[in-house]
Order: structure tokens, then C-alpha cells, then sequence
């Protein structure tokens, strides 16, 4: 197909979609939210409870859901590792996409902030009481990467 028709053919679908009435952004929007849930394990029902559960906000800032605003379901990533994919036993709430986004980034790097943070206290400790100098208890990046802490 050359680039010619395909463009043709975008632009015949496009008018289409915007003349057909079950093509409306409406219909759309309220078509993608369903598949969203339902590829998260849940009802409607389900996710209407969740979302009055959390008051209607995020479960993490608490900021209100605004209409329209796209809702992150939350899932032990760990339960059911497949992208947009999770059983209804591992979802854990409702998110805006920031803290969606924060959250994943918080998950896989939590090994290695808590052992930076509690080599950060070890070493403030040791040096009130006169130690200085290196801590030479803090694993390495690899070690706690590899898993090679004894």
C-alpha cells in the first residue's frame, strides 16, 4: 500500500468514524474505560464501588477525579506481571496518572532507596558517637541489585 492511499484511507475512516453515531467520543470514551476495567478483573459495579470507596479521588494524593480524567487501576504487579492485565484478587485502588507513575517508580526501586536510606541513618549514627569515614556495613548498588547480601 503506498503512502498515498494509506493516507486516503485514514481520512475516509476518519470521516466515517465522525459520521457514524457509535463512533461518537462519548461512546468512545465510555467503551475504553469498560475494557480498562474489565482487563483489570473487574465489573463496572466493581470499580464504581472502589471509586466510592476512595470518595471519588486518588488513593494515594486524595485529589478528586475530575470527569473524564483518565483513572489508573492500581494492581500487584508482582500477582499478575502482565501489562494492563491482572486478576480482581491483587488490585489495590484507583490512582491519577502522576501517582500512578510515582508508584511504579517507587516499586521498583524500593530495594535500593531503603538500603541507601538505612546506610544513610547507620552512617549519620556512627558519626554522632566518632566514627568516620566509609560505612563499610552498606552493601553495594550490585549486591543489593544481584542479591548477594549475606
Amino acid at each position: 500500500m503506498s503512502p498515498a492511499s494509506m493516507e486516503r484511507n485514514r481520512r475516509y475512516q476518519a470521516k466515517r468514524r465522525a459520521n457514524d453515531p457509535r463512533e461518537s467520543p462519548e461512546r468512545r470514551k465510555k467503551h475504553n474505560r469498560k475494557y480498562r476495567i474489565t482487563s483489570y478483573g473487574l465489573t463496572l459495579e466493581q470499580f464504581n464501588q472502589l471509586l466510592e470507596a476512595q470518595d471519588n479521588a486518588c488513593g494515594m494524593c486524595h485529589t478528586p477525579f475530575e470527569d473524564g480524567q483518565l483513572i489508573h487501576v492500581d494492581h500487584d504487579h508482582n500477582c499478575c506481571p502482565e501489562k494492563n492485565r491482572s486478576c480482581d484478587k491483587c488490585v489495590r485502588g484507583l490512582h491519577c496518572h502522576g501517582c500512578n507513575i510515582a508508584l511504579g517508580h517507587i516499586e521498583r526501586r524500593y530495594a535500593l532507596a531503603r538500603v541507601y536510606l538505612d546506610s544513610f541513618r547507620l552512617s549519620h549514627s556512627l558519626q554522632l558517637v566518632g566514627v568516620t569515614g566509609s560505612n563499610p556495613v552498606a552493601p553495594t548498588r550490585s549486591e543489593v541489585i544481584f542479591g548477594i547480601l549475606s
